[in-house]
């Protein structure tokens, strides 16, 4: 039997606190001359003006005041920042999309890894990863869109850099690959973005 290895995008989570940290000049410039652009974004958070990114595999919806990374850096197929709400803010809020090919990781001969497995797995980690630090599972919920399931993760943890972490993620298994999204904010603020972050989350579509 092989073990899947699911921590890898658990430790890949940690790299994206100090890419949130990164506030490049120009960037924290133009946060001086918006009110508040979060409050803008949540708005316009039904208009029709958010921008598409497609590739093969997915398309998925972003406004277009969300910095878009597709550099493939930590192995993510794309990371979106989202808008500096002052010149003090020394975390951006972030989604990132991770793929993992499940080719070859059975449970056994018999069995290939599907939606529930790969949930049962990746909340052990982030059990195991977290609990220490004061982190906790939240709730893990089981979602039918249109007939299609993916579930929604939503747990809290503590970054290297010492930050308290609010993380959602949606996990969907299609043709033996894994996707998840990931929703990163400071604890304190998750509520502020999670309606955005799910109307992001639901525009993705896997081809």
């Amino acid at each position: 039997m092989k073990k899947i290895n699911i921590i890898l995008f658990l430790l890949l989570l940690t790299s994206f606190t100090s890419f949130g940290q990164k506030i490049h000049k120009d960037i924290r410039n133009k946060a001086g001359n918006l009110s508040n652009p979060l409050t803008q974004e949540l708005h316009r958070i039904d208009g029709d003006n958010w921008k598409i990114l497609s590739k093969e595999n997915y398309t998925i919806k972003h406004p277009p005041s969300w910095e878009v990374n597709t550099s493939g850096e930590d192995r993510t197929s794309f990371i979106l920042f989202s808008p500096l709400v002052s010149k003090s803010e020394k975390f951006r809020t972030n989604i990132n999309l991770i793929i993992q090919d499940l080719g070859g990781f059975d449970i056994d001969s018999r069995t290939i890894i599907n939606l529930k497995e790969y949930t049962e797995r990746s909340i052990v980690e982030i059990k195991n990863k977290n609990t220490s630090s004061g982190g906790k599972i939240i709730s893990s919920d089981l979602i039918n869109v249109n007939g299609i399931s993916h579930q929604k993760v939503i747990y809290t943890g503590v970054s290297k850099e010492g930050l308290r972490l609010q993380y959602e993620q949606y996990y969907w298994v299609e043709k033996n690959k894994a996707y998840v999204l990931t929703l990163t904010c400071q604890e304190d603020k998750f509520k502020d973005y999670q309606a955005i972050g799910e109307k992001i989350f639901d525009s993705f579509i896997i081809k």
